[in-house]
C-alpha cells in the first residue's frame, strides 16, 4: 500500500528574552512507508538481494528508501526444481539398430554392451528434466561355423546358454545338446538356440553328413549291396538270418525296417524319392552301413 506524503505548514509565535516577538515557521512533510508484492518462478533457486532461496514460500525484505523511509517488499516465490530420472534399458544385439521414442534416439549396430546417457529436456514448468538411462546390450547373434573335422558344429557367441535343434525333425531339440558345439551321430541339417538374458536368437540351419562307420563287421559273409546307385530294387546278399534291415533317408528317418529271413533280399525303392539312402544293417553289436544312392 503506497500512502501520499502529506504536507502541512505550522505558524507559532514565541517571546524571546527581550520581549520582542520571534516568528517561527515549520514545513512539515510526512511520508509513509511503502509496501509493494510481486509473484516470482524460478528454477531450482532464486536469488534476491543477496540472499539465495530454494524453496517456495512467501518472504519479505526491508528497504531504506531515498528519504529514509521504510520500503517492504513480498514476493510470493514458486521454487520448481530439476527432474531427474533414472531409467534402464535392456536390447539385444539381434534388435539394432534400434529407434526409442521416448528419448527421440536410435542406438545404432555396434552400440557398446553397457553405457550410461544423460538425456536433458524441459520439463513444462519451463525447467530441466535430466532423465539418465542405463544401457545394455546383450550379445546373442547365433553364429554357427563348422569345426576343423567339417562334422562338428560349433556356436562362436560366448557366455551364453545353448540348445540344440535338429532341423529335418521340426526343430526338435536334442537332448543333452546343450554346450557350444555339436556333433551329429545322424545326417542332417542342425541348428543352436542361443539365450543370453532376456534375448533369444536361433542360427540357420547347417547341414552335416555323417560319414558311415565302416567297421570291419562279424557277419557270417560280406554283406553286398547293389546295384549302386540304382532305380528302384536293391539287392543285398550276405544277410545273416536275423539281422535287421533299416533304411533311413538322408535325415535320419527311417523309412523302412524288418528282420532278414534269408542270405539274399531285395528292397524296393519305387515309393520313395531319389537321393541317398542309408542301409543299415545289425546283428546284436555287430552293425554295418551302406550308403545308396537312388535316381
Amino acid at each position: 500500500m503506497n500512502t501520499e506524503a502529506i504536507v502541512n505548514t505550522a505558524n507559532d509565535q514565541l517571546s524571546v528574552g527581550t520581549g520582542c516577538d520571534s516568528a517561527v515557521t515549520l514545513h512539515l512533510t510526512i511520508s509513509d512507508s511503502k509496501q509493494n508484492s510481486f509473484t516470482v518462478t524460478e528454477c531450482d533457486s532464486f536469488v534476491w538481494n543477496g540472499s539465495t532461496y530454494y524453496q517456495s514460500g512467501v518472504y519479505t525484505q526491508h528497504f531504506t528508501m531515498a528519504n529514509n523511509c521504510d520500503s517492504a517488499v513480498t514476493i510470493t516465490l514458486t521454487i520448481n526444481n530439476t527432474q531427474t530420472t533414472t531409467k534402464t534399458l535392456q536390447l539385444c544385439e539381434s534388435d539394432l539398430p534400434y529407434y526409442s521414442s521416448e528419448f527421440d534416439t536410435t542406438f545404432e549396430t555396434g552400440t557398446p554392451s553397457f553405457s550410461v546417457i544423460e538425456f536433458h529436456h524441459k520439463s513444462l514448468a519451463g525447467c530441466d528434466s535430466v532423465v539418465t538411462l542405463t544401457l545394455t546390450v546383450s550379445a546373442t547373434t547365433a553364429a554357427v561355423s563348422y569345426g576343423a573335422d567339417s562334422a562338428t558344429l560349433v556356436c562362436q557367441t560366448t557366455g551364453a546358454a545353448y540348445q540344440w535343434l535338429d532341423c529335418t525333425n521340426g526343430y526338435q531339440a536334442i537332448d543333452g545338446a546343450t554346450a557350444d558345439t555339436l556333433k551329429p551321430t545322424v545326417t542332417g541339417a542342425y541348428a543352436v538356440v542361443v539365450t543370453a538374458g532376456s534375448c533369444v536368437d536361433t542360427s540357420d540351419c547347417f547341414e552335416v553328413i555323417v560319414k558311415p562307420d565302416f567297421v570291419k563287421n562279424f557277419f557270417q559273409n560280406d554283406i553286398v549291396c547293389y546295384p549302386n546307385p540304382t532305380n528302384n530294387f536293391v539287392t543285398m546278399e550276405g544277410l545273416t538270418d536275423g539281422a535287421t534291415v533299416k533304411v533311413c533317408d538322408i535325415t535320419g528317418r527311417v523309412m523302412l525296417s524288418f528282420t532278414a529271413k534269408s542270405e539274399k533280399m531285395n528292397v524296393d525303392l519305387s515309393a520313395y524319392s531319389n537321393g541317398l539312402y542309408l542301409f543299415v544293417i545289425e546283428n546284436g553289436t555287430n552293425r554295418i552301413v551302406n550308403r545308396i544312392v537312388k535316381n
